[in-house]
């Protein structure tokens, strides 16, 4: 049997059925276990506020989509592994051999099924995980009561949003200068807690130093009546120039397909957006991840683990499954680093995995 024939028959459809099953049994588990710390670590972090204990439950529940997407390549091994060991169980691993179903087609089976759990997961989960994770981070900081910052950028030029206290500010500026941290042709508008217009400053240049802002050619207006117009202007600010990089929409808020223009919108108005790049590069190669995953647990499930010792198995396995994420996590990290190229940097994982899922099998294929 040619391998693309396995991949249309009902065998490939049978392993295929189990793997899915357990995949969804896994990630139920898991995502269960993942919601009680989260709740936990959530109480902890609000206990000296007023935050009710759905407002908890909500933090809680707003994260597990994007923990989901984090531990997909470890689920998906672990669903792979322990379907597998089930059906060797029951000796059906061993009749699929014996009808001439070579371990490699049993990899490149769950390997094409994976992929596709990874596209899925990429069209409906992300998109969701965005909206779940931009909803996180404004129900924690009304919650937690922070002085914060959010900075968008738009084809408009820059919008970044402060509150302190009763006051909050918005600030639009056309333009930002990288080296001299200047902004050009910037407006700021201050509200009230309620929301009601204070007044507007409107400068041609506005320079960041060290808790103030250096504003020239300023025009003051309040409720449409120009109040006052000065060369320069000083007006105070808790914003740094660290904070206003970290207060930038985090990577993981954002949709799938709004990554290569916003990562556009970030290079053309003079900011970095190696972090935004190294995350488009992760998203694609994680769904490469999750099918070498899969081939990887095929090798050690390829023996009959009667003979083996399930146990022998499932830890080695298991501690195999920890050492690859973290060995991506270390990756990435290089790569937001800027010590790899993003594209290396997303790549590399995969490629090592499959590598060694790829030998593995081999040997376990030529050792059974």
């Amino acid at each position: 049997m040619s391998s693309m024939q396995y991949l249309k028959s009902s065998s490939n459809i049978y392993v295929a059925k189990n793997f899915i099953i357990w995949l969804m049994i896994t990630a139920a588990t898991l995502l269960v276990i993942i919601g009680f710390f989260e709740t936990i670590e959530t109480l902890r972090r609000v206990m000296r506020t007023e935050a009710s204990f759905g407002v908890i439950i909500e933090l809680s529940l707003l994260i597990l989509p994007q923990r989901f997407i984090e531990l997909l390549p470890f689920i998906v091994f672990l669903a792979s592994l322990l379907s597998l060991w089930r059906l060797n169980q029951q000796q059906e691993i061993t009749a699929l051999r014996s009808l001439g179903i070579s371990g490699g087609q049993l990899g490149l089976g769950l390997f094409v099924t994976s992929i596709l759990v990874g596209t899925c997961s990429l069209a409906v989960l992300n998109p969701i995980a965005a909206v779940f994770n931009t909803r996180h981070v404004t129900l924690e900081s009304r919650v937690l009561k922070r002085n914060h910052q959010s900075l968008t950028i738009s084809n408009t030029g820059f919008w970044l949003k402060e509150i302190e206290g009763n006051t909050k500010t918005i600030l639009h500026a056309d333009s930002f200068s990288l080296n001299d941290r200047t902004f050009k042709n910037v407006t700021f508008y201050e509200f009230d807690t309620n929301d009601q217009f204070q007044n507007r400053i409107d400068s041609t240049e506005a320079t960041l130093l060290e808790g103030r802002w250096l504003l020239k050619n300023t025009y003051t207006w309040r409720k449409d009546t120009v109040v006052s117009q000065k060369k320069e202007l000083y007006r105070s600010t808790h914003l740094t120039f660290e904070k206003i990089k970290q207060s930038s929409i985090q990577p993981n808020q954002l949709p799938f397909w709004r990554i290569p223009t916003f990562i556009r919108q970030q290079i053309k108005n003079g900011m970095s957006a190696l972090t935004y790049e190294v995350y488009w590069h992760r998203l694609w190669a994680e769904i490469a991840l999750l099918g070498v995953m899969a081939i990887l647990a095929v090798g050690f499930c390829l023996e009959n683990t009667r003979r083996r010792g399930a146990s022998h198995m499932i830890g080695a396995a298991l501690i195999t499954g920890f050492i690859i994420h973290f060995f991506n996590n270390i990756i990435h990290a290089y790569g937001v680093g800027d010590l790899l190229a993003p594209i290396l940097a997303a790549w590399i994982p995969p490629l090592v995995t499959g590598l060694l899922g790829i030998g593995y099998l081999m040997h376990a294929e030529e050792s059974s």
